[in-house]
């Protein structure tokens, strides 16, 4: 275990949701995951079919497998996540897993709803974006972020909805880009897998202004760019899918994220970002976000 049985890790500072929580680590425990195809054991792969997570139950504790990484385990009781490491996993490799994968499935239980998206903050309030993996979340807040909108979020945005608005808690990220963005921007520092900087979010909560739901053009058709913003009923049926969660099993938990959801869609516009596929309407892309966000 390079020596580290027993270390606890501090969440880093500048953020305002996650001080209190913990990362220690379990020492000579084995990970063991259940079949992937056993009853309440959730999957999780890429758009390349690559396993990515498998979540579990393991009373008391919901459990988080991540290959080349190890087993995450964290209850409702306390404000602690323990890990038990794949043998000569680095520190640096769970300590990302713990921030980004582990950390907002946690918070779930701590009354904190998780959306899997890429964020930027502009006037002060939040601007979402949800899509399935390669949709181009982190592309499109990325090209934001050059035109002076603060990166505020990638892969997690964790909210809370209160009576007459959703707050946004900023959590440490790290912005990582595909191949192809990376090269477009000519930026490898943000390149998927590097060690790029880690942005820390500071300050109190921020209002959630908007969430722009992407979803590229399967016709293939060129120039294509439509924002529809969708009724309440649609935006539930269409967010609540990009919500984190382990397992769906446990209904206290379930019930609550239907709760909450259909709350947050109630307080909050969704938009549909339907574009052609590519990075040649980037721009245009971008343009029409700031345009619509300016006209709520």
């Amino acid at each position: 275990m390079d020596g580290r049985a027993g270390v606890e890790s501090s969440c880093r500072p500048g953020c305002s949701v996650d001080p209190g929580w913990r990362l220690v680590e379990l020492p000579g425990i084995e990970s063991v995951v259940p079949p992937l195809d056993a009853p309440g054991v959730e999957v999780w792969r890429d758009a390349e079919g690559t396993l990515c997570a498998v979540g579990y139950r393991d009373a008391p504790d919901h459990c988080l497998f991540v290959p080349s990484v190890g087993t995450f385990r964290f209850n409702g009781v306390d404000r602690v996540v323990r890990v038990v490491p794949l043998s000569c996993t680095p520190v640096d490799v769970v300590d990302d897993a713990f921030h980004r994968i582990a950390l907002p499935l946690a918070l779930q239980f701590s009354g904190i709803e998780v959306l899997h998206a890429s964020a930027v903050l502009t006037d002060g309030e939040v601007v979402a974006f949800c899509g399935r993996a390669g949709a181009g979340k982190s592309t499109l807040a990325f090209a934001l972020g050059r035109r002076g909108h603060a990166l505020y979020a990638d892969d997690a945005v964790g909210y809370e909805v209160s009576t007459d608005r959703v707050h946004v808690y900023p959590l440490p990220f790290r912005m990582r880009l595909r191949p192809a963005s990376a090269a477009w921007f000519d930026a490898p520092t943000y390149l998927k897998g590097s060690r790029g900087p880690v942005g820390s979010p500071s300050g109190a909560p921020a209002p959630l202004r908007v969430i722009f739901l992407l979803e590229p053009n399967e016709t293939g058709l060129t120039g294509l760019l439509e924002v529809p913003r969708l009724s309440p009923a649609d935006a539930f049926s269409a967010v609540l899918p990009h919500g984190y969660y382990v397992v769906l099993d446990d209904r206290e938990v379930s019930r609550r994220m239907v709760t909450t959801y259909l709350d947050l869609v109630s307080q909050v516009p969704v938009f549909i970002l339907r574009y052609a596929p590519g990075l040649v309407a980037l721009e245009e892309m971008v343009g029409r976000v700031e345009d619509e966000v300016r006209g709520l």
